[in-house]
């Protein structure tokens, strides 16, 4: 994927395909992301903002922006599981009403 980054014509001469690994990256992520909208629900908006964040604050190198994901995203939902738990004293918040609000606020900066 880092290949990709640097461009079209230098990633043809280190011999990518480029036209055929798009279509089977683009494939994969809309399959992946079709099956994680479907068994969990809106709450997956995660798995698609925070590797954006990510990206922002660490640079486009793949090597980086994979396992930070994974790492923001974990610290990302803990943090949201706690302020649900302490908005309602003697309940619980849906959690997915966390990230959506966070979600909506982002939305109004980018």
């Amino acid at each position: 994927m880092n290949t990709l980054l640097i461009g079209d014509e230098s990633a043809t001469t280190l011999g990518i395909d480029v036209t055929n690994v798009r279509k089977i990256y683009l494939a994969f992520s809309a399959a992946v992301t079709g099956i994680l909208v479907a068994a969990v629900g809106v709450i997956s908006f995660t798995g698609l903002v925070i590797p954006h964040i990510v990206r922002m604050i660490v640079g486009s190198d793949h090597r980086y922006v994979i396992p930070l994901s994974v790492i923001v995203g974990s610290i990302f939902m803990i943090w949201c599981d706690v302020v649900s738990k302490i908005i309602l004293k003697n309940g619980e918040l849906p959690i997915g009403i966390i990230t959506s609000m966070v979600g909506e606020g982002l939305s109004l900066f980018g």
